[in-house]
């Protein structure tokens, strides 16, 4: 493809070599190839069930062990809120008033209306805020707006830069949690749990990755929280920040492959998706990371029982971590044919990594186990989304554990859709991951990308139709050549809000 000096220039200032640009238009023409799902991990093949002992037993570990490790909680956290809003942006760009649309509008009672939106409105942990700033915009109090059935008002104030702007805030930033006399966005909401996740350890580190713009919004509530904490608990939080890189960005398409143009004939490029995080969380210096979505928080009430699953992770993570170092020191050393064979079986039966062996078996397990390791939470799938536990068997016939999305299944084939369809779990992104080796040295975590692990999407821009690129995601292709362990942990761990009404669910009620 012929490239302009404009547009080599575009490529040039986002840090994207001309080699990873074809490579990008490359996948647009040929595609991603589907995976290969053998079977579904499940409790009875794939994901560790644990007795009420063996969690307590784990947990203990865990809180014995962690002052010896340089811990994180890492959260990703630049995901804007406009989804969170969708439907009270629908309702304000299409609502008019006209009676027979007021009569349908007040006929709506259901949990997720925008009728109930507004009959709830007081329970939200903004409505104070919102009270305030309609003072402010319209100099009318939200009661009396709301009394004239000034619906467009009021959402106007709530959602746009008119007032509050929460429509186009990173979630990040949204009150989400009332106490007495005060409301925490899930900023603070995360800095506040990791005192119970990391209990009596002195000092440890929380990183976000965020949109750059917020950066001053960020930095005071988590300056707030570290003060906080530091005058009532003596303890130090490091709380750093980054961006997802430009050179990760991916170019946009047009159906037939051609680089999407804006009006200044530049090439449009969108971000690649949560997999660009890989390059963040190699940046990011500690050995042991605790990865949790920025909306999935709770309020005081639940957070000990949170940080009990969280611990159990971690313990479960430092017990396999500690024996697998032991088995590569035993690899460095002249293993016995005995031993060999008890190290294949652990991979085998503890790690799910079937494999065939080869001639210099002692180099091939050494090759399997110095990897990052990562121990995700299960939860049993009652229709949420997230990426679902399988077993997938690679293009060398090696067969690990993959957490994986719908969109990386041929769901037109029939036996790829059986086996999708035996999945009992789901992923809700509560991972643990040791990610320096046996002897201290930090992973590559790029080297353990599966490449091919991508996906395309279809979207639209400003009416134009185009095809996007999604890079291998996170805690999916990015992860592929990681060891991994599934845990079942309770479904009171997963406490997304995905929209504003789940504010109003039980467990973000303190």
């Amino acid at each position: 493809m012929n490239l302009s000096e404009k547009d080599l220039s575009l490529l040039k200032s986002k840090g994207i070599s001309e080699k990873t640009f074809e490579k990008q238009i490359e996948k647009f023409e040929n595609g991603f190839p589907a995976l290969n799902i053998v079977g579904a991990a499940t409790t009875a093949n794939g994901i560790k069930k644990y007795s009420d002992e063996e969690e307590d037993d784990f947990v203990a570990i865990f809180k014995k062990e962690a002052k010896k490790y340089d811990m994180m909680k890492f959260v990703p956290a630049s995901g804007a809120a406009t989804r969170m809003f969708k439907k009270l942006f629908e309702f304000k760009d299409s609502y008019k008033g006209k009676s027979e649309e007021y009569e349908k509008f007040i006929a709506d009672t259901k949990t997720d209306s925008v009728f109930t939106f507004f009959e709830t409105l007081e329970e939200y942990p903004f409505y104070e805020d919102l009270k305030q700033a309609c003072f402010a915009q319209e100099n009318e109090s939200l009661e009396r707006l709301l009394e004239k059935h000034e619906y467009i008002k009021v959402l106007d104030v709530l959602l746009t830069n008119k007032g509050l702007g929460l429509g186009f805030l990173p979630k990040a930033l949204i009150q989400f949690h009332r106490y007495e006399e005060k409301t925490r966005t899930p900023v603070g909401e995360h800095l506040v749990s990791s005192l119970y996740l990391f209990e009596d350890m002195k000092k440890y580190k929380v990183h976000f990755t965020i949109s750059e713009e917020f950066l001053n919004e960020f930095e005071k509530i988590a300056d707030y929280y570290v003060k906080r904490i530091k005058d009532r608990h003596d303890i130090d939080i490091e709380v750093t920040f980054s961006y997802q890189k430009p050179s990760t960005d991916t170019v946009a398409v047009t159906r037939s492959n051609e680089p999407l143009r804006d009006d200044d004939d530049n090439m449009i490029f969108r971000p690649g998706g949560h997999g660009a995080l890989i390059h963040n969380l190699n940046d990011v210096d500690s050995a042991i990371l605790f990865i949790k979505n920025i909306d999935n928080v709770v309020p005081n009430s639940m957070k000990e029982k949170n940080a009990y699953y969280e611990q159990l992770l971690g313990g479960v993570l430092l017990k396999y971590q500690n024996k697998i170092f032991k088995y590569l020191e035993d690899l460095d050393a002249e293993p016995s044919d005995r031993k060999l064979k008890s190290i294949a079986k652990f991979i085998r039966e503890e790690l799910c990594y079937e494999f065939e062996e080869q001639k210099n078996v002692k180099q091939q397990l050494k090759q399997i186990l110095n990897r990052p390791l990562r121990v995700c939470g299960m939860v049993i799938n009652e229709g949420e989304p997230g990426g679902g536990p399988f077993l997938v068997e690679d293009t060398k016939g090696n067969v690990s554990l993959q957490i994986v999305e719908s969109s990386q299944i041929n769901l037109k084939d029939d036996k790829q859709r059986e086996v999708f369809e035996q999945s009992t779990h789901f992923n809700p992104v509560d991972l643990v991951c040791g990610v320096k080796d046996y002897k201290g040295n930090d992973f590559d975590l790029m080297q353990f990308v599966d490449e091919q692990a991508g996906f395309i999407t279809e979207k639209s821009l400003k009416g134009r139709n185009l095809k996007a690129l999604e890079l291998p995601g996170l805690w999916n292709g990015a992860m592929a050549h990681w060891n991994t362990i599934f845990v079942e942990v309770p479904d009171f761990t997963f406490n997304p809000v995905k929209t504003v009404f789940d504010l109003l669910r039980p467990q973000h009620r303190n």
